[in-house]
Parts: C-alpha cells; sequence; structure tokens
C-alpha cells in the first residue's frame, strides 16, 4: 500500500503531497507480478517486429526508423487485441498508436528502449517529451488514497528492443524528468523470454545480488526530446 500523504494548509485550501507507493523500492516483487503480462508482451512485440518488416519489404523501400516504430506499436496493439484481449482488456487510446493499460496495481506503457549512460548510470527510458501527461506518469503522480480504490499505484514502462536481431523486454520505473538527459528511473530489469525457463538450467544458489540479467552497452546519441509516442 502507499504511504500515508502528508499535507498542508494554506488559506483555506489543504494540499495533498503525493509520494510514490513502497512498490517503487520492491523491483523484484514488481517483475514476479507482472509474469502473466510478459507472457502476452514477448510474443506480441516479436509478431509485430516481423510485420513491420514485412512492411518495409512490401514496399521494397528501406527502413524509415521512426514509421518502423510506429508499425511495431500498431501491429503489437492489433496482435494482442486478437489474442489476449481478455487478459489485457483496457488498452487505452494513445497517440501515435501508443500503448498504455492498467493491470491491477500498476498503470502500463509500452514505448521503445534509448539505452544511454548519463553520469555513470545506464538509463533505458526515453524522453518523455512535450507531453503534460507523460511528463506526470514519469514522476508517479499516483493519488494517494489509491490502492483504496483498486487503482494503480505505481507507473511502470515495458521497453522494447530489437537492436541484436531479436526481441528483448525490460521493465523500468520512472523516477521523473522532462529531458532525454534528465530522465531518471528507480530501477529497470531485462525481463526473460517464456521460452526461457524451458531450456536454461537451474542456476546455482547465490547471495550475490549484482547481477541483473543484461548487457551494458555504452551508446549516447544526439539528444531527442520530441513530444511523440516513441514506444
Amino acid at each position: 500500500m502507499a504511504r500515508a500523504a502528508p499535507c498542508f494548509e494554506s488559506g483555506n485550501v489543504v494540499y495533498i503531497i503525493t509520494m510514490p507507493s513502497e512498490l517503487a523500492h520492491r523491483p523484484d516483487q514488481v517483475v514476479i507480478d507482472v509474469q502473466p503480462i510478459v507472457s502476452i508482451l514477448y510474443p506480441a512485440y516479436e509478431s509485430a517486429v516481423m510485420a513491420a518488416r514485412q512492411f518495409f519489404e512490401n514496399l521494397r523501400e528501406p527502413v524509415e526508423p521512426f514509421e518502423y516504430s510506429s508499425q511495431v506499436r500498431y501491429f503489437a496493439k492489433q496482435y494482442i487485441r486478437r489474442h489476449h484481449g481478455g487478459a489485457i482488456s483496457a488498452i487505452q487510446s494513445v497517440a501515435n498508436n501508443g500503448l498504455k493499460f492498467e493491470q491491477g496495481r500498476y498503470s502500463i506503457r509500452a514505448r521503445k528502449i534509448d539505452r544511454r549512460i548519463h553520469g555513470g548510470v545506464e538509463v533505458l527510458a526515453p524522453s518523455p517529451g512535450i507531453s503534460e501527461p507523460m511528463q506526470l506518469f514519469y514522476r508517479q503522480r499516483i493519488a494517494p488514497l489509491a490502492p483504496l480504490f483498486n487503482r494503480p499505484e505505481l507507473n511502470l514502462m515495458f521497453l522494447w528492443d530489437n537492436s541484436r536481431g531479436f526481441v528483448e523486454l525490460f521493465l523500468s520505473c520512472p523516477a521523473g524528468g522532462t529531458t532525454r538527459r534528465s530522465v531518471v528511473e528507480y530501477w529497470w530489469r531485462r525481463l526473460n523470454h517464456p521460452a526461457d525457463s524451458l531450456f536454461a538450467p537451474p542456476a546455482p544458489p547465490s547471495d550475490d545480488n549484482s547481477d541483473l540479467g543484461y548487457q551494458r552497452r555504452f551508446d549516447d546519441d544526439a539528444e531527442s526530446d520530441t513530444g511523440t509516442e516513441n514506444g
């Protein structure tokens, strides 16, 4: 449950100070909670990537990055609606084929990864751009009493990447920022593919929690702070 929200008075107005849910500091629990969604989004984005590639092959045109991402978003949403409409039933309308829905305690968006290094910290979440709703989403502006009314208490982003020739999904818990260089995250995790458990041998016991299951890539592209959905 979210922490009790402090407040203060100014004249006749009472201001409630929103605070992040305790779930923002429990990444392992969050990853467990979203596993049913992971099993849906992996095949959705794998199918969408293939469909987007086919789109450009049919045109006999080189891949245009922004249109490619838009096609991936479109085909992913169509896949989810056709195959998992019951499991993810409240997909909301977002500009430029953006994917947004609520699932249990979480408000979720899916966007394309934007990996870079800031101050020695690896960041995956793209810029929120000039969109005020997206900036509020990054700042975790959740109603203090949301859990009491069965409303989402934490904002999450599923980030997709196929730069290595296959689809990978990452889970990011944003903490704020308005530009590409100012975005910060509470944490992020690489999400295992559902098929991984079928082939991977049991992991040996370990007390070392430093391995997050990802490979670092040190690239810092030019600043890009558009107001469009890029995920």
